[in-house]
C-alpha cells in the first residue's frame, strides 16, 4: 500500500465512500464514520437518503444512534447517487 494512503488512514484524513445504504451498506458506512473517517454514503433511492438526513432510520436503532453522532461530528454525509441508476458498472 502507498505510504500516502497509509498516512491518511493513520491520521483519519482518508475520505471513505459506501455505495448502497441498505442492510449491509448503511452499517458499514456508519462504522467507518464511527472509526473517525469522513464517510459519504451513496444510494439511488432519494427517500432513503432523505430519511437519513432527517435523522430517521430504516434499518435499526444502533445505526440510528451512531449515525446521529457521526452526523454531529460532521463525519457522515448520505447523498443521492442518481447517475448510478443509469450506468452499467463492469468489474
Amino acid at each position: 500500500m502507498n505510504n500516502a494512503v497509509q498516512d491518511m488512514i493513520a491520521d483519519r484524513t482518508l475520505v471513505c465512500g459506501t455505495v448502497g445504504l441498505g442492510y449491509v451498506g448503511l452499517p458499514l458506512a456508519v462504522e467507518k464514520a464511527k472509526a473517525g473517517f469522513k464517510t459519504i454514503g451513496f444510494d439511488v433511492q432519494a427517500e432513503k437518503v432523505a430519511m437519513d438526513n432527517r435523522g430517521q432510520q430504516y434499518i435499526g436503532d444502533e445505526c440510528q444512534e451512531i449515525g446521529r453522532a457521526a452526523r454531529r461530528a460532521r463525519r457522515w454525509s448520505p447523498v443521492v447517487a442518481e447517475p448510478l441508476k443509469k450506468k452499467t458498472i463492469h468489474t
